[in-house]
């Protein structure tokens, strides 16, 4: 198996990790990019589409455990912070104008505006897969996947757009909007990302809180530890704890005077929370024959315009909590995201 799959995995990650073939444990999971069978429904040869969606961070952080100098996480997404560092390292060529706040907004709009950034510039946020064959985006890891395709055609999506021709029936030059017309209504008439953002605010003190637990948790002291007494803390947004009335340095004291059950509490919901911050989203559709209803309370149904009636099902992916000893990696990365952008090394503007 080790050998059989080693061609599907991203290059990255089949160099740095491989499969135990000694371990004596291994997990059996559904394949997402497959719609299971429902009762009633007799399927045709119509493929499956599914689209994988990385939405990461949700929400602007407003914990009072972030230094006054990196304030600017209160206004600016750490998705848009992140892309300038990337630029700089040329990770990616160009800047993506995805919001996640705008997919996890609630609004219509914002997350048709999201959607539509994401096919856009998808990088490793969005994938297409026709029957499980990834026929757009790259996989995840790559070097910046600008599957624009706009080499040589005005039609940016004219490679997907012929793919889509067995699944979607419209004019050439149609069938990507349509296709960002399904997810768009499944995702919208869906929880998944209200209950995904929910996992999210489970980091209620940021990670420039969190590192201070995880250190108390560990036992040990650390240089992101020493000093705390003489930073400049932002408090001057409440505080969502019960500690609203606390300020500067006994923001810090109270943070110290935590039992080891509460540093674990607050290691774990932010481990949690950083696990659903960099999981993916898979919305897998299929066309139902004519004619066929489905009376499935987990399965969504949308017509398009054309009259092709769709049902889908909604999936996470990579739910593996993110490890315990990533923390110190986690805050490294955290301060070098907002150096990065308040230093402009991207050279782009805001």
């Amino acid at each position: 198996m080790n050998t059989a799959i080693h061609e599907e995995r991203p290059e990255w990650r089949a160099k740095n990790s491989k499969i135990d073939v000694m371990s004596g444990d291994a997990l059996l999971i559904l394949d997402h990019s497959m719609i299971p069978s429902i009762a009633g429904v007799k399927w045709n040869a119509t493929p499956t589409v599914s689209v994988e969606i990385k939405p990461k961070c949700g929400f602007l952080p407003i914990s009072v455990f972030i230094a006054k100098e990196n304030a600017i996480k209160k206004r600016v997404s750490r998705f848009s912070m992140h892309q300038h560092l990337k630029l700089a390292r040329g990770m990616i060529k160009t800047v993506s104008r995805y919001s996640p706040l705008d997919l996890f907004s609630g609004s219509y709009e914002k997350i048709r505006e999201a959607i539509q950034a994401l096919f856009e510039t998808p990088q490793n946020n969005l994938r297409v897969f026709v029957d499980g064959v990834l026929v757009f985006g790259t996989s995840a890891g790559c070097p910046d996947s600008q599957s624009s395709e706009k080499g040589g055609t005005d039609y940016p999506f004219e490679s997907v757009d012929r793919t889509l021709k067995r699944i979607i029936s419209c004019r050439d030059g149609k069938r990507v909007s349509l296709l960002q017309r399904l997810v768009l209504e499944f995702l919208y008439s869906s929880e998944s990302l209200s209950l995904l953002l929910e996992m999210q605010k489970l980091d209620l003190y940021d990670i420039e809180g969190a590192i201070h637990a995880y250190y108390k948790l560990l036992q040990k002291r650390n240089k992101t530890c020493l000093g705390s007494e003489n930073r400049k803390v932002d408090h001057g947004i409440a505080d969502q704890t019960k500690e609203n009335d606390l300020e500067g340095n006994a923001l810090f004291d109270w943070l110290s005077s935590l039992t080891l059950e509460d540093c674990r509490r607050v290691v774990r919901d932010y481990l949690i929370a950083a696990t659903a911050k960099d999981c993916s989203i898979m919305i897998t559709f299929k066309q139902l024959p004519i004619g066929t209803t489905v009376d499935d309370d987990f399965t969504q149904t949308y017509c398009l315009e054309n009259g092709q009636n769709f049902c889908s099902k909604i999936s996470f992916l990579d739910l593996d909590l993110k490890p315990l000893k990533k923390m110190p990696y986690y805050y490294m990365l955290d301060q070098e995201i907002v150096k990065s952008y308040m230093s402009g090394d991207s050279v782009i503007g805001n």
